[in-house]
């Protein structure tokens, strides 16, 4: 019999479409080709400008936080360095430590003893002051316990963030001007603010530098 007899004259046969072949995988896809490994994600050196700006904003911050007590404390010359200790809550005292040390900090503690300062009675009348204000400037920026040996080669950066607050300590900016334009040199501003040399040094370099 014919093979059509059975259908209709009007149906028609219904025809599959052809089927599209599979995609083929990608190159990042192929489970024979090994993936590189990730580049660790390591963060680039700042640049010495920018690491320079953010220590002197550090040092911004803390001073502008205490410029209250700071500036009560420069109301005299020299800078009364024991109010400034007070008005902070600091206890301070003079040891003898011998001929290595210059003088540490220790911060307050959570029982609620005060934080002390403890300055070498070896030192000098000036290095006294310069210490002093060392250790006060570390407990304006919070830091740990410090502990100021007296050769010292190798300054850390955050070690010259505290040389730098405490030169802004004890040389306050107008009067360090003042001195400056009348020819002073650094030995005779330390004589008059009672600082070490290296205060007036730092401070001066800093000033011509507008960073202070």
């Amino acid at each position: 019999p014919p093979l059509f007899q059975n259908l209709d004259c009007h149906t028609s046969l219904a025809v599959r479409p052809a089927q599209p072949p599979p995609p083929r995988p990608s190159a990042r896809e192929r489970p024979d080709r090994r993936p590189h490994p990730a580049k660790p994600n390591v963060p680039s050196a700042p640049h010495p400008h920018v690491a320079l700006q953010s220590q002197r904003n550090i040092v911004d911050i803390a001073f502008e936080r205490h410029r209250r007590d700071i500036e009560a404390a420069q109301f005299s010359v020299p800078v009364d360095l024991r109010m400034l200790a007070g008005r902070l809550g600091l206890v301070i005292e003079f040891r003898d430590l011998g001929d290595n040390k210059r003088g540490h900090y220790v911060p307050p503690e959570p029982t609620g003893a005060s934080g002390r300062v403890v300055v070498n009675t070896r030192l000098s009348r000036s290095e006294q002051n310069y210490t002093l204000a060392h250790e006060i400037s570390h407990h304006i920026l919070g830091d740990g316990p410090s502990d100021r040996a007296l050769p010292i080669k190798a300054r850390s950066a955050h070690e010259r963030q505290v040389d730098s607050l405490a030169a802004r300590i004890l040389l306050p900016r107008h009067r360090f001007l003042r001195a400056v334009k009348a020819g002073q040199s650094d030995r005779k501003i330390a004589t008059e603010f009672d600082c070490s040399e290296k205060a007036a040094h730092l401070r001066r370099r800093e000033l011509e530098r507008g960073e202070a």
